[in-house]
């Protein structure tokens, strides 16, 4: 829950808007529950889908009455009094959204990747300079506490001086063909397949975690059927500022995997190895010593009583609720003109990263040479 109390704020609430998200979208249920546990975020209005009657069933479904289930994002605007627009789409109409809520005013919260180019990445980018708006990308994962947790430890010297950090995302969803599959569309999800869809999601682990940022990469992309225009496997060398080495391995034909995503980060003095699909806990490794187990008792369960997909348990909705949770602070602050300090939540420079690391993956690729980023 948020730490903010109403005393802080001149008004009751802070209204959000949900751009796609509908009911049968898990994602959207999971941006719900995130907005109800934040007690001054109110879901009041949204488009939740193109099919107009699922577009009001799920405001029906959401607590809302059909009368805020819009078709049109102009109308809602000039109808609704919103704060925050949440951007639950797939990723061709991130950038027409994420700048009409910019241009409006409005704080941003955007489900990465943020955009389907850099170029837009870099324009969003801009727009935020100038409006000053929050804006944060779903990084869910840089929510967990044991992520956070292992964040702090690094920052403070735990394990010394970074000598390697290897990263594993594996699921295998899309073992079968599915050509009708939105992410495996480059109209519709850009330069990069799993490459995009879980990719960023471990580059941004590296970075955010590590304090590292990536200075080249070298990849290689493949799909495991012919006719599939997009990567659904990779492999990833990353140089790190320091000097050394990261390994980005992803795949989503990975048969028989749900939701497997582990770090290890190895220091000169120690190592932390994290898993996702027991995320509420953190191994801190040293020389000889026994291996000492953090663990957020909040998120001690195996798998949520909620309907998340296999693989995801608790942990992931409380990241999202704890990026949430970050947001409403950040809003807060700025509201009361505080100084305020860096986001805690995952950023636009953050989401425009991640499309450099896309953009610079499918070159490496093509060209077989490390590319910058």
């Amino acid at each position: 829950n948020s730490r903010i109390s109403k005393s802080r704020l001149k008004r009751e609430k802070i209204n959000i808007a949900l751009i796609g998200g509908g009911r049968d979208s898990f994602i959207g249920r999971v941006h719900r529950k995130a907005i109800e546990n934040n007690f001054l975020f109110h879901l009041s209005c949204g488009i939740f889908s193109r099919n107009a009657e699922k577009n009001k069933s799920t405001a029906l479904f959401y607590g809302l009455s059909s009368e805020r289930a819009y078709n049109n994002i102009d109308l809602m605007f000039s109808r609704e009094e919103i704060d925050v627009v949440v951007i639950a789409t797939p990723n061709h109409t991130h950038f027409q959204y994420a700048k009409m809520a910019l241009m409006a005013g409005k704080h941003v919260i955007c489900d990465k990747p943020v955009t389907l180019t850099v170029e837009e990445a870099e324009e969003l980018a801009r727009l935020k300079q100038e409006t000053k708006k929050c804006f944060a990308i779903t990084y869910t994962y840089s929510g967990y506490a044991m992520v956070r947790k292992a964040k702090d430890l690094i920052a403070g010297g735990a394990i010394g001086r970074i000598q390697k950090v290897a990263v594993q995302y594996f699921q295998g969803w899309l073992s079968e063909p599915m050509e009708e599959e939105w992410r495996l569309n480059p109209e519709y999800s850009g330069l990069g397949g799993a490459l995009g869809d879980i990719g960023t999601h471990a580059f941004q682990m590296v970075e955010n975690v590590t304090g590292n940022k990536v200075k080249k990469v070298m990849a290689k992309l493949s799909s495991k059927f012919a006719e599939r225009q997009l990567d659904d496997n990779a492999i990833i060398i990353a140089e790190l500022e320091n000097e050394k080495f990261a390994t980005i391995d992803i795949s989503q034909v990975a048969t028989g995997e749900k939701n497997r995503f582990q770090l290890r980060v190895y220091g000169n003095e120690g190592a932390l190895v994290w898993n996702q699909e027991e995320g509420e806990k953190l191994t801190f490794i040293q020389q000889a010593k026994e291996p000492v187990i953090f663990t957020d008792e909040q998120t001690n369960v195996s798998q949520s009583d909620s309907d998340l997909p296999p693989g995801h348990g608790n942990s992931f909705q409380l990241g999202m609720n704890q990026i949430y949770s970050d947001v409403l602070n950040q809003i807060v602050e700025s509201e009361q003109k505080q100084s305020q300090n860096k986001p805690a939540y995952p950023t636009l420079e953050e989401g425009l990263r991640g499309m450099k690391f896309i953009k610079a993956c499918v070159k490496s690729n093509q060209t077989q040479n490390w590319i910058n980023i």
